[in-house]
């Protein structure tokens, strides 16, 4: 518990904090506060992805050139789990075993904090800081996005995705990573 006063009182200042302030305490108030660290940060890309080549590079022998390459997108790629996703197979495949375990958990942590701050409904999408999220997000339920829409609403951006059966699960993505994204243009534009 953090007191209202004294140094820990109010937005952490850095990383190390925001993360350690989560872990005690996963309420979605602190996931909130660690976000908003995330999306602070100079190396924050709302637009980073990794999925698609990482595979590649891994079978052509490149790990310690993916662990150099994601390691410098940090600390704005935290909470992607496709970052740390990376980082797991790179480490393990360097030998790594201690560092690749604790990527994987990062991994795990990153889905699981947004599939505990919401419902995936449009009343009570889950939050991400990025699209590339919400991907990470529907292949870890097993799910495939048939079709995304994106939808500005009361301020949100929100992003649904029909996975079939008539199913529709919405994300919300972080208002910081929508300005840095998307532009401060795209506020008054109620078609974005």
């Amino acid at each position: 518990m953090t007191s209202a006063t004294g140094p820990r009182a109010g937005m952490p200042t850095s990383l190390r904090e925001a993360v350690e302030r989560y872990t005690a305490d996963p309420t979605p108030g602190q996931l909130a506060s660690l976000r908003a660290v995330v999306a602070s940060q100079p190396t924050f890309d709302p637009g980073l992805e990794l999925r698609l080549d990482v595979q590649d590079r891994l079978d052509a022998g490149e790990a310690a050139a993916v662990v150099a390459e994601v390691r410098a997108q940090m600390p704005g790629a935290f909470l992607s789990p496709s970052a740390h996703a990376a980082l797991a197979a790179a480490h393990e495949r360097l030998g790594h075993e201690r560092i690749s375990q604790r990527e994987a958990r990062l991994a795990r942590l990153a889905v699981t904090s947004v599939l505990a701050a919401g419902v995936g409904t449009r009343e009570a999408p889950w939050p991400v800081l990025r699209v590339a999220d919400e991907y990470d997000v529907l292949a870890a339920q097993g799910l495939t996005s048939l079709r995304q829409q994106l939808v500005r609403e009361g301020g949100r951006l929100l992003d649904g995705h029909d996975v079939g059966d008539e199913r529709r699960v919405w994300f919300v993505l972080t208002r910081g990573s929508v300005d840095q994204h998307w532009g401060h243009e795209t506020a008054d534009d109620p078609t974005v």
